[in-house]
């Protein structure tokens, strides 16, 4: 859709790739099915989270499960 997008409207837009992001919290479900889904595709995950990482862990309750895809996703957003 991008290339689209820059195909009628190209003359305001930079003449170098689009970089799309996804923000997210990565909380457990929709959060974390969305940020693979992403990620999949190419696209750059920014990784905002409300507070330090050991405490927002906690807080989240995840499984091993869970923490492992958290983890992942936060150690390497952009593959």
């Amino acid at each position: 859709i991008t290339e689209q997008v820059r195909a009628v409207h190209g003359k305001v837009f930079s003449r170098q790739a689009p970089c799309l992001r996804l923000v997210t919290s990565l909380a457990e479900g929709a959060d974390t099915i969305v940020a693979e889904a992403a990620r999949n595709r190419g696209y750059q995950l920014d990784v905002i989270l409300p507070f330090p990482k050991a405490a927002y862990v906690e807080s989240q309750g995840f499984d091993a499960d869970a923490k492992r895809i958290f983890e992942t996703l936060l150690i390497d957003p952009a593959t």
